[in-house]
């Protein structure tokens, strides 16, 4: 035991005194620390008193012992904070922060105003939730008594993603030490000394230099707004958060998903989840930009005259229906993505079971060790189904059939608008199809099927070929499960509004099968997932305790193997020039 404030305190586990205090919801200052990370005492702020002991030692850094008798909160240590924080702030923009119409402005002004650089709160993306205003209205600063002398540093955007502002740093060093010793890559460092100390690159090299794989992590750290992601700065403050996965690759990391004005304007990483707050490039920065993306599908699409025109669901789904009736059980596929939901999976199978085929391929994104989204999960239901490796199709295979029901773009498949060789794979706009198939005469390994009905996300060479076009919701837009390559079955949560008239997959073949006349139909996806749950519980399970037990287990692998840059067989690098500038680098 040890005395806090005058309040007994029990020593749950060994630590500092700042981390027994936080165990006992006692709240002392700082900006340096973060429970991710080794104690560094830079900041100076959570100085205490300590019965018996000369001094203010930092409360980050010293041990707690029993028998200790500390102060951490009288006007001593307070001044002595005010005084160390007037220092940083005689070089940090502070004109806003000792505003006397700071409330009133932070009240009408919700969101910050775009400016090249930032010289004050309102033009701060980090004004909502500014760790270093918070210490200051705890410590109740209202002026400073030192001249201010602004650093006068270009805001440096030539690398991908996010901005870095150092006018704003305040030198707490979180961002050098969680590049270290979480991510281990070692990007940032402190540069010069005495005043002229910085946070950049070694050499003043760029970040792309120099490896960094564009994690986010420096920027979720940050207590200021000196490091701040390009794509989302200026959108305040989230009007609602949803905490669920990503399924861009099948680790599944734990993301919070903000939401404003229905769409999603960003993802951050769960600290709560198994992959203790950490995400790579993709789900830190991509997610929001390929959801709101121009390039998905928006409407259901049905050809006519040899055009494809919008239609309204019903048209659609009885357009499949009929159109799949006139097909023998031997001459339909399904290609199943590795990205979709284990309720979308699911449905597909019945739907097939329904037609009487056999004829079922899985479309992996697999690339550099990474499988896609659920992988393991799609997979797992094809197995319960009777479809093990050996029974599973390839999807060129599939591809060659006279009807084929996919849902993703087939990059195997080398479906094409016409059956002409377009040499290097020009696409119709005259770009080069990167993902290698073209829409206007891309050498194709297969004919293009009679009867073809895409079910995807993203408009695509094979969405271009299809005679039927269902517009899907992506991951984040819809609820369900997935499985991570460990072999837990983990929930999606629906984040922002659907997209335009986009819906689950699940849904849209569910409707198939409803147009089909079958019984065994589903109302909600809580009852496809009972329909499967327990036959997936059966299956053995991956032995990874060895390595999730280890805190970064993710950046060590995420490390070794880079992700794979495709959701649904679209090559992500064609959606953002900032994630094709990253894929170069490595």
């Amino acid at each position: 035991m040890l005395k806090i404030d005058g309040k007994e305190v029990e020593i749950k586990k060994s630590g500092t005194i700042l981390e027994v205090a936080r165990d006992a919801d006692i709240y002392i200052p700082t900006l340096c620390t973060l429970k991710e990370l080794p104690a560094f005492g830079a900041c100076r702020l959570c100085l205490v008193k300590i019965e018996g002991m000369r001094g203010y030692p930092p409360a980050c850094t010293t041990p707690a012992s029993d028998g200790m008798v500390i102060t951490t909160n009288d006007e001593e240590l307070n001044d002595l904070r005010r005084k160390i924080l007037e220092l940083l702030l005689s070089e940090h923009p502070n004109s806003c922060i000792l505003c006397e119409d700071a409330e009133t402005c932070a009240k009408y002004r919700t969101c910050p105003m775009k400016v090249g650089q930032i010289t004050g709160c309102q033009l701060c993306p980090n004004k909502e939730h500014c760790e270093l205003k918070d210490v200051i209205e705890y410590l109740g600063i209202e002026k400073v008594d030192y001249d201010f002398e602004y650093k006068d540093m270009d805001v440096e955007r030539s690398d991908p993603f996010f901005d870095r502002d150092y006018n704003l740093c305040i030198l707490c060093g979180r961002c050098v030490r969680v590049c270290e010793d979480i991510r281990g890559m070692g990007v940032l460092a402190f540069t010069n000394r005495g005043h002229e100390t910085r946070i950049d690159t070694s050499f003043g090299k760029s970040h792309l230099e120099l490896g960094c794989k564009f994690c986010g992590a420096c920027v979720d750290v940050c207590p200021t707004g000196a490091l701040s992601a390009r794509a989302t700065k200026w959108h305040g403050e989230p009007d609602a958060t949803v905490s669920t996965v990503c399924g861009l690759c099948n680790i599944n990391c734990g993301i919070v998903a903000g939401v404003k004005w229905g769409k999603l304007v960003e993802t951050t990483p769960d600290s709560d989840s198994y992959t203790n707050g950490q995400l790579c490039v993709l789900g830190r920065f991509c997610i929001a930009t390929i959801t709101n993306h121009f390039e998905r599908l928006k409407y259901p699409l049905v050809r006519k005259d040899d055009w494809l025109i919008p239609v309204d669901w019903d048209e659609a789904v009885e357009s499949a229906v009929e159109g799949l009736k006139n097909y023998q059980p031997q001459d339909v596929g399904f290609i199943l993505s590795s990205d979709l939901s284990n309720e979308a999976a699911f449905t597909l199978l019945e739907l097939a079971r329904a037609l009487g085929t056999e004829n079922i391929a899985i479309a992996s994104d697999a690339s550099s060790g990474f499988g896609g989204g659920n992988e393991s999960g799609v997979s797992a239901l094809c197995q319960l189904s009777g479809f093990d490796e050996e029974k599973l199709m390839k999807p060129e295979e599939i591809a060659g059939l006279k009807a084929v029901y996919t849902t993703q773009h087939l990059a195997a498949g080398g479906i094409a608008t016409d059956s002409g060789a377009a040499a290097g794979g020009v696409d119709t706009d005259g770009s080069a199809a990167a993902d290698g198939i073209a829409t206007g005469g891309g050498v194709a390994t297969s004919e293009k099927p009679e009867f073809l009905i895409v079910q995807d996300v993203f408009e695509s060479g094979t969405s271009k070929a299809a005679s039927i076009v269902l517009p899907a919701l992506s991951f984040i837009e819809t609820d369900g499960t997935t499985v991570s390559f460990d072999g837990t079955l983990r929930i999606l949560r629906a984040a922002p509004e659907p997209y335009a008239r986009a819906r689950p997959d699940w849904k849209i073949t569910n409707d198939i099968l409803k147009g089909l006349g079958k019984e065994a139909i589903f109302e909600t996806h809580e009852d496809v997932r009972s329909a499967f749950e327990n036959g997936l519980k059966e299956l053995p399970q991956p032995e990874l305790q060895d390595l999730l037990s280890e805190k970064n287990w993710l950046p060590k692998m995420l490390k070794e193997r880079n992700p794979s840059f495709s959701y649904r067989g679209v090559d992500l690098t064609r959606l953002m020039d900032d994630l094709k500038t990253v894929w170069e680098a490595v």
